[in-house]
């Protein structure tokens, strides 16, 4: 096992923990230097009694100035970028109006933060570990970013016109989004809907109202062919339901209809065909994107038992403990599935490379329930 990419996410991580510790260390020290030109200001003021006017004039300078200095102070590290911005300007306005409480308590804070508040818990172990994965996994998983990238990059030059000024372009792009039919040009075609264009939102009208149509009369028929009782049937409507869930047509409340319409289906298909274990993972995906966590798990856990479903199972057990921020159950599950490492026959390659990717060695620094020893 070599660890992925580790000469860049693990300097990367280096780079920004030093990065970080210098904007903290220049900060103290500008609220270093302010403290002594605040105090500069007291001595000034305090000695002679009764100070003169020249004493406040110049006393009042010197406050000034240590007020302005962390104003002043803006330095911004790449990748940081609430570092050296927020607190100095909130410091130096506090220092304005707070003569020497203002500085001392903006730097006694920032402080006592730094030394007192520290991550703890498994998100800040899994921060310390590098993700190791074979060679062939790290290829599989940049082929899915690839993948992932592809409709977006497909897309972006449509954007381009549809941001634009040309209403012929415009007619044109919205005629390319209705072929391509994905979920991410029918966003598209929805948000053409308020062009300042009268044509460019009739034309987006009628492409997502064809869109529709075309939707419902595949459902009408997958459901007309599913009364029939026909197990095949039954399974192809289920999916058809996911699937106008899934393409961005339906409104929030219709898509929720529709995802519990095909986990009925499912489930219905499975009262015939119980030897198709792979349904029980669509059930439990279907489930947990209702946010039913309870049913999801016992979705998988039944598809836990069948080997063909064995490492999806596993990782919609992940899914569900994530999704919940159960880290003593996710953390109990990471070290079973490190007993059972998948063999190259079993599965995709995508789905034993996220396997690989939650099987990794727990931090020693982590107990059973996830949080620091």
């Amino acid at each position: 096992m070599t660890p992925l990419s580790q000469s860049e996410p693990a300097n990367q991580h280096i780079s920004n923990r030093r990065l970080h510790m210098r904007a903290t260390v220049l900060l103290q020290a500008v609220f270093l230097v302010a403290m002594g030109i605040e105090g500069a200001a007291c001595y000034v003021l305090l000695h002679t009694a009764p100070p003169t006017t020249q004493q406040w004039v110049l006393a009042g300078l010197l406050h000034l100035l240590a007020s302005a200095l962390p104003l002043g102070y803006a330095y911004q590290p790449e990748r940081i970028p609430g570092a050296g911005w927020y607190i100095p300007k909130l410091t130096g306005l506090i220092a304005l109006f707070l003569p020497v409480i203002g500085i001392t308590g903006m730097m006694l804070t920032v402080s006592l933060t730094k030394l007192f508040f520290r991550s703890h818990g498994l998100a800040h172990g899994f921060e310390h570990e590098a993700l190791k994965l074979t060679k062939d996994e790290e290829v599989v998983i940049q082929r899915s970013m690839d993948d992932m990238l592809r409709e977006e990059l497909a897309t972006q030059p449509i954007v381009d016109i549809l941001l634009g000024d040309d209403e012929d372009l415009k007619r044109g792009a919205i005629m390319l989004l209705k072929r391509m039919k994905s979920a991410r040009a029918i966003k598209l075609l929805k948000e053409s809907l308020s062009d300042t264009s009268t044509e460019v939102r009739f034309f987006a009208h009628t492409a997502l109202s064809q869109l529709e149509e075309s939707a419902m009369q595949r459902l009408e028929k997958a459901e007309e062919l599913s009364s029939s009782g026909n197990s095949r049937a039954i399974r192809d409507y289920a999916t058809t339901c996911r699937d106008y869930a899934h393409s961005g047509l339906p409104e929030t409340s219709m898509k929720t209809y529709y995802l519990e319409e095909a986990r009925k289906l499912f489930l219905k298909y499975l009262e015939q065909e119980k030897q198709d274990h792979a349904t029980y993972i669509e059930i439990g995906k279907i489930s947990m994107e209702l946010q039913e966590h309870a049913a999801a798990l016992n979705a998988f856990d039944t598809a836990l038992n069948f080997p063909e479903t064995f490492i999806e199972a596993r990782l919609g057990r992940c899914w569900v403990f994530y999704e919940q921020r159960d880290w003593l159950q996710l953390t109990n599950e990471m070290r079973s599935m490190r007993t059972r490492m998948p063999d190259s026959e079993e599965s995709d390659d995508f789905n034993r490379a996220l396997y690989a990717f939650w099987a990794q060695r727990i931090p020693s620094s982590l107990n059973a329930s996830g949080e620091t020893a």
